[in-house]
């Protein structure tokens, strides 16, 4: 939300002071209620400003969507959400393809990690089939 509000100029970068804030979010809420054509008109400019600096490697595209989630949980708290056409705001979000970084071990991986101490292949086998990590302390405590 600090970024939106950094962008529309009610606070200043670097500002973050809790009541700092809280002023220029209940400012934002006053200029939605005045002028909501006008907000969403900058909540557009916002994002293709923001895809500037996707382009630049700053940041993911899908930080764009979360910046604007933001704003959105705001209005939707403070009951002033239907003053805004999200819908067409939502359009000019870029889609953001998000990857885990994880990936299933193969067999080999498997053979060397465990080497040949049964101890340590129980646990992995356990681990590579799915089970949670919470479940150790459910499962110990039914026994």
């Amino acid at each position: 939300m600090k970024v939106v509000l950094d962008y529309l100029g009610l606070t200043k970068p670097g500002d973050e002071s809790a009541e700092v804030l809280r002023i220029a979010a209940i400012e934002f809420m006053k200029m939605i209620k005045e002028n909501p054509e006008g907000i969403e008109d900058s909540l557009r400019d916002f994002i293709t400003s923001q895809e500037q600096r996707v382009q630049n490697g700053e940041i993911k595209r899908i930080t764009i969507r979360n910046y604007i989630k933001a704003v959105k949980t705001l209005c939707t708290m403070n009951r002033i959400a239907r003053l805004i056409e999200w819908t067409l705001i939502s359009k000019g979000l870029p889609s953001g393809k998000a990857f885990a970084n994880d990936r299933a071990p193969t067999p080999e991986e498997l053979k060397k990690l465990i080497g040949d101490d049964l101890r340590l292949k129980i646990i992995i086998c356990i681990r590579t089939c799915g089970i949670r990590v919470g479940a150790w302390n459910y499962y110990g405590n039914k026994l």
